[in-house]
């Protein structure tokens, strides 16, 4: 598995053709969709409706035409609901099949170059911010990305498990290479042993009073602990989980704030 982090990503090589087997062993378990009243359903009621009124303008009226825009709504319901049927993922030894709308797509675990968390904020939590990580992306190889939805039965099973194939084999390499005193980057973030850099701007390690990992992002303060000298998102970086390691070994000094959750928000 390469290192996206250490180098500039290079050009996207040609996609694999379509119909090319991917062999990514046994399946390990399966993850249906968690029962969802407020997406789908909420278009099959609509459809419904329209239906319904259509009917009635229809056998009532003698004006039967301007039943059509009733049957365009329904139609229209119908295609959004279709679209958004829930997705499931099926678990294999060096992989993953995620299913939408039935079609499947194929993710062998050694093609994935980059892992993306996907999140939603709730600040209306009695507890404080939360995190909802939803899904997460994996950007392959050859440029293609998938989305890998967790509002799913089993959720953590498949966070551990990309976590584990994607993101846990590039730890060592990069502890080793901020050793060496090597710059890793992570998108728009850049990170030495010494420094590190957001955007266009740069500030040591030692210089920062404190780092604050909260739900979806890290705050680095420098003079005092209210207002952060800059906040890096989690979704705004590839491999968070490898990234949050990295600081947590080279931030002078770490405090905790978190609440995160799998899954949608309310």
């Amino acid at each position: 598995m390469s290192a996206p982090y250490r180098e500039p990503s290079p050009l996207p090589a040609d996609p694999a053709p379509a119909d090319e087997p991917v062999d990514i062993g046994p399946l390990r378990s399966s993850h249906a969709p968690q029962p969802d009243l407020t997406s789908t359903h909420r278009y099959v009621s609509l459809g419904l409706l329209a239906v319904s009124l259509g009917a009635l303008w229809f056998f009532w009226n003698e004006e039967r035409g301007l039943a059509a825009p009733f049957v365009a709504v329904a139609l229209v319901a119908v295609v959004v609901a279709w679209a958004r049927r829930p997705s499931r993922v099926d678990l294999h030894d060096r992989g993953l099949v995620v299913t939408r709308a039935g079609k499947s797509t194929t993710v062998a675990f050694d093609d994935v170059d980059e892992v993306w968390q996907e999140l939603t904020v709730n600040d209306s939590s009695i507890i404080g911010r939360v995190a909802f990580l939803s899904a997460l992306n994996l950007v392959e190889r050859n440029g293609r990305r998938t989305r890998v939805p967790l509002d799913v039965a089993g959720a953590l099973e498949i966070f551990e498990r990309i976590d584990r194939a994607c993101t846990y084999p590039l730890i060592a390499d990069a502890e080793a290479a901020i050793d060496a005193g090597e710059t890793l980057r992570f998108s728009d973030v850049s990170v030495t042993a010494d420094a590190v850099t957001v955007g266009k701007r740069s500030i040591a390690w030692r210089e920062l009073k404190l780092v604050r990992v909260q739900a979806n992002q890290i705050a680095l303060l420098k003079s005092q602990t209210v207002l952060p000298w800059a906040t890096i998102a989690f979704d705004a970086v590839p491999h968070p989980g490898l990234f949050l390691r990295l600081v947590r070994r080279l931030a002078p000094e770490i405090e905790e704030d978190t609440g995160f959750r799998f899954g949608k928000t309310g």
